[in-house]
């Protein structure tokens, strides 16, 4: 198979030290209304890591530390003709009591934090796709942070 190929996603798995990680809404493109981790597209070049850190800067305002990949899932929206591959870095805030804000209320309608099991229990109608996947294949996150 040549041409086309999979876009590289990042997402950070950033929790609050009591069972909690940051979840959005999106808003304004695919997936309105449905929950995903901050994140976005490694750029040619980038370093996950900075990538990860820019990221979830433009979007959370919050700084962070990338501590190491996770989880990865293959995400395939066959209706939009896309496939990604998103990498999930588990990530500290630098400062413990800095809370997120939402940067880019275009593209996200506010940010919170959500128990894992909680997110788990959305289920199909109000996760994106990657959370999805992510939630499908990594029923025991909250074990790894």
């Amino acid at each position: 198979m040549g041409g086309k190929r999979p876009h590289v996603e990042i997402a950070a798995v950033i929790p609050d030290g009591q069972g909690k990680i940051v979840i959005g809404k999106r808003k304004g493109k695919t997936g309105t209304g449905l929950y995903e981790l901050p994140g976005g597209n490694l750029d040619f070049g980038e370093d996950i890591f900075a990538s990860i850190k820019r990221e979830v800067l433009e979007e959370t305002g919050l700084k962070i530390v990338p501590k190491k990949i996770i989880a990865y899932t293959n995400d395939i929206q066959k209706d939009e003709d896309k496939h990604e591959v998103t990498l999930y870095v588990l990530s500290e805030r630098e400062d413990p009591a800095q809370q997120p804000e939402t940067k880019e209320p275009h593209k996200i309608e506010g940010w919170e934090w959500k128990a894992w099991k909680e997110i788990a229990a959305l289920g199909e109608a109000e996760l994106f796709l990657s959370t999805l996947n992510l939630v499908r294949g990594e029923p025991d996150l909250d074990s790894k942070f």
